[in-house]
């Protein structure tokens, strides 16, 4: 066994045992269902932000737009940053190689300040609130840019999602869209989220008469193929 293979194994059985204390002491905990609520109201692509944030699959790899998306989701009164920076979770996994890459460890998380003015981190890709003092013990952080709330607010992306949260106008993408992640959400039962996960994706079906776009949709397409046909 190698010696990097050996400081993930180390890594990793720290992990689990920070991670098995930290959701028993509350330092560690999932997103509520009060946030989940908030997730509901905003989207991504014609698709609510309930359906990504709850889905890892769709999260993994994604951490940068993750976090904004996660931070236009919060409360305008509460104060946040999103940060990047090395995380051991990569930098110790055998299976990243950083040789050509300086930034192949490089992550990006939300820090938020609640109202009672405890820190908190939002780390998308697990879909997990962490204590901030137990995150950055836990993943060694290394800061290399942190934007600040008003840095965030003025990113196209942040603006583009909070000003095209309209449901109805692209309801249409989901024919395309919800099949495809409503396949990876009923086949993927080892998420944390896969009930809850279930749960929005048939709440957004109800929401934009899902089964009455499917219908629409191959009306048609009936109709094109008897135009084409006479």
């Amino acid at each position: 066994m190698s010696i990097a293979d050996i400081k993930w194994k180390l890594f990793s059985l720290k992990s689990r045992a920070v991670y098995l204390n930290g959701l028993k002491t509350r330092k560690i905990v999932p997103y509520s269902e009060q946030m989940i609520e908030k997730f509901r109201n905003v989207s991504y692509g014609g698709i609510p932000a309930s359906i990504i944030l709850l889905n890892v699959v769709l999260c993994n790899g994604k951490c940068y737009d993750r976090s904004v998306l996660f931070a236009a989701t919060l409360d305008e009164d509460i104060d946040f940053r999103i940060i990047r920076g090395k995380v051991d979770a990569i930098k110790l996994n055998p299976k990243y190689n950083g040789e050509n890459d300086p930034l192949f460890a490089d992550h990006c998380f939300v820090e938020i300040t609640d109202r009672d003015n405890e820190v908190w981190i939002c780390d998308t890709s697990l879909g997990l609130l962490f204590e901030k003092e137990l995150y950055y013990k836990l993943e060694n952080v290394e800061e290399r840019h942190i934007s600040t709330k008003e840095d965030t607010i003025n990113f196209c992306e942040y603006q583009d999602i909070k000003n095209n949260c309209r449901f109805e106008d692209d309801k249409y993408m989901s024919l395309l869209t919800l099949p495809i992640i409503e396949d990876i959400a009923q086949k993927d039962n080892d998420n944390f989220y896969h009930d809850q996960l279930l749960r929005e994706i048939e709440l957004y079906k109800k929401k934009i008469n899902y089964d009455g776009l499917i219908d629409e949709r191959n009306n048609h397409f009936k109709n094109r193929t008897k135009k084409f046909g006479e």
